[in-house]
C-alpha cells in the first residue's frame, strides 16, 4: 500500500500527455469494441492483441495518458532498458501489419520536439459481446527504455505498457472517436476480491457501453486549452450526511482546479486545502465515535489519519459534482494497515491546483465518458459480473 501511495502522489504531479498523430482504417466499420480487463497491484490492465500474427500485450488503462505503447524489441531488461515482464517483448519487425509512421505527418511526435520516431501503425484486435473479433489499424508506440516507471512495481509483472485514453490525437479514444460515437466506459471490480487478478472484466466502447434505461447521474466536463484531460467541477463534499460547505469556487474546472477521474492512480489525491478540510471532517466523525487515533510519531504510513482497529461504522464519502453525486461506499473509504493494527483514511495530500479521484474510490461504479455531449455518467453496479 505504501508503494501505491507513492505512485498516486507521482501521478498527481505529472500529467503525461505527449501529442502525436492519429490513423484510421477506412475498411473498419464495426462500432462494437470490447477489450478485457485484469488487475495487477490496484492497476486495471487491458488485454489487447496487436500485430499480424497477433501477440497479446497488457496495457494499463490510463485516462490521463495520450499514447498507446508497449515495451518492444530490441530491448534488454535492466537499468538502461526495459522492465521485466511475463509476456515476450513485442517485435514490430515480425508483424506483417507494421509500418513506421511517416515523420512528414503534420502531427508526428518528432515534429513536437521528440528526438526519435518510434511510432508505428499496427493491426489491433477487439471483440464484442457476441465474441466476434474485429481488426483495425492504429498508431502505436514502441518503447525500448522504461527505467523507473511506477507501473512496473510487481515482481511478477504482467504489464507491458499504457493504453492512453485522453483527448490527445494519438490516444486510443481519439483514434476511435467517430467510430465509437465518442463513448467508452470502464468499471473497476472490487480490488479486495481474492480472485480479482484472475477474472476478466470489460472496457467497453461505442454501442457496447451499457446504459440503464432509468436516468443516471450526469455531469459535464471541461477540457482546458493546454490540456487533454477532463476536469470536473466539485460543488461540495460530504462525510456521511454532513456537508463540508466548501467555499464557492474551491473546485473550478475552468481554472484547472477541478477533479480528474484517474483509474490509473490507485488512490485519491486532493489539493492540499481541500484535503485538510476533508480530513478535518473525517476526524470529527471518527472522534465522535470514540475512536483512538494513531499518533503521527507511531504512524509509518503515507496516510495522515489512522485509527486503531475496533468495531465502528464507517461513513460514506460523497463528491458532489455539478449536477451529480458520486458516492464512495463506506467499505472503500479506508484501508487496513495490519502491521500497525489500524485503518487509515484512503486520501493523500497533493500539490498543484487539481485533484485526482483514484481507482480505490471507483470500485463497483461504472463510469461512462461521452465526448459528443461532453459528459461523465456513472452508476453503481457489480463490475465483477461484466466479464467474458
Amino acid at each position: 500500500m505504501e508503494k501505491l501511495a507513492k505512485i498516486s502522489l507521482v501521478r498527481h504531479q505529472i500529467l503525461h500527455n505527449p501529442r502525436s498523430t492519429a490513423s484510421q482504417n477506412d475498411g473498419f466499420d464495426d462500432e462494437k469494441y470490447v477489450t478485457p480487463l485484469i488487475t495487477q497491484a490496484y492497476y486495471y490492465v487491458a488485454e489487447i492483441n496487436i500485430g499480424m500474427p497477433s501477440q497479446k500485450v497488457f496495457l494499463v488503462v490510463d485516462t490521463i495518458a495520450g499514447l498507446i505503447w508497449t515495451q518492444c524489441e530490441p530491448c534488454t531488461f535492466g537499468f538502461w532498458g526495459c522492465h521485466p515482464q511475463e509476456a515476450p517483448l513485442f517485435d514490430p519487425k515480425k508483424s506483417a501489419s507494421y509500418a513506421r509512421l511517416s515523420c512528414t505527418d503534420r502531427l508526428c511526435p518528432i515534429n513536437k520536439g521528440n528526438m526519435d520516431n518510434k511510432f508505428f501503425k499496427y493491426s489491433f484486435t477487439f471483440t464484442n459481446d457476441t465474441k466476434d473479433t474485429v481488426d483495425l489499424g492504429l498508431v502505436f508506440g514502441c518503447s525500448t527504455y522504461t527505467h523507473n516507471l511506477p507501473i512496473f512495481i510487481n515482481k511478477y509483472n504482467k504489464i507491458t505498457g499504457i493504453l492512453g485514453l485522453n483527448f490527445s490525437p494519438l490516444s486510443l479514444y481519439k483514434q476511435l472517436f467517430y467510430k465509437i460515437g465518442g463513448k467508452f466506459s470502464y468499471c473497476i471490480a472490487s480490488l479486495e476480491d481474492p480472485l480479482g487478478a484472475f477474472q476478466t472484466h470489460n472496457l467497453r466502447f461505442g454501442d457496447q457501453v451499457k446504459i440503464p434505461s432509468k436516468p443516471i447521474p450526469t455531469t459535464q466536463y471541461i477540457v482546458l486549452a493546454d490540456s487533454d484531460v477532463c476536469f470536473l467541477d466539485v460543488v461540495d463534499i460530504s462525510v456521511g450526511p454532513i456537508r463540508l460547505m466548501l467555499p464557492e469556487g474551491m473546485f473550478d474546472a475552468a481554472k484547472g482546479r477541478g477533479m480528474i477521474l484517474d483509474p490509473a492512480s490507485p488512490l485519491t489525491v486532493l489539493r492540499l486545502d481541500v484535503y485538510l478540510l476533508l480530513i478535518a471532517g473525517l476526524k470529527a466523525y471518527y472522534d465522535a465515535q470514540g475512536m483512538i487515533q494513531v499518533p503521527l510519531k507511531n504512524n509509518p504510513t503515507h496516510f495522515q489519519l489512522c485509527y486503531f482497529i475496533r468495531p465502528t461504522i464507517h461513513p460514506t464519502l460523497t463528491f458532489h459534482f455539478r449536477g451529480a453525486d458520486f458516492v464512495v461506499r463506506s467499505a472503500y473509504v479506508t484501508v487496513l494497515h495490519l502491521i500497525v493494527g489500524a485503518f487509515c483514511v484512503a486520501l493523500l495530500p497533493g500539490l498543484g491546483g487539481h485533484s485526482n479521484l483514484g481507482a480505490f474510490h471507483m470500485q463497483n461504479i461504472r463510469i461512462i465518458q461521452n465526448g459528443y455531449n461532453r459528459s461523465i455518467q456513472f452508476y453503481n453496479t457489480d463490475c465483477g459480473a461484466d466479464r467474458f
